[in-house]
């Protein structure tokens, strides 16, 4: 499992992706700040080395945890951006 980061806005980096045929999951959550505030972001994610467009994901302050099957990446890098207003968390379970 990668470390959580903290997305702040225009941050990115990329995560690594297991081999063909395993699963990889990109875990996204709301960042509060000390006082428990959060708004509405985006996080955008592509795979790199593929012409598959951006994938965005709206990221609410109700939403939990939020799962995404990244798996078709197959052992790509994905890239991980905030596009949004507000921070949020994210990690892979790679």
């Amino acid at each position: 499992m990668s470390e959580s980061q903290k997305f702040n806005v225009g941050y990115g980096t990329a995560f690594s992706t297991r081999p063909v045929g395993m699963t990889t999951y990109l875990l996204v959550q709301p960042y509060r700040d000390d006082k428990g505030v959060s708004d509405d972001t985006t996080c955008t994610w592509h795979i790199e080395l593929c012409k598959q467009k951006d994938h965005d994901q709206a990221v609410s302050p109700d939403d939990d945890t939020i799962k995404i099957d990244i798996s078709a990446a197959a052992g790509a890098l994905v890239s991980v951006r905030n596009t949004g207003g507000w921070p949020f968390n994210a990690w892979t379970d790679y």
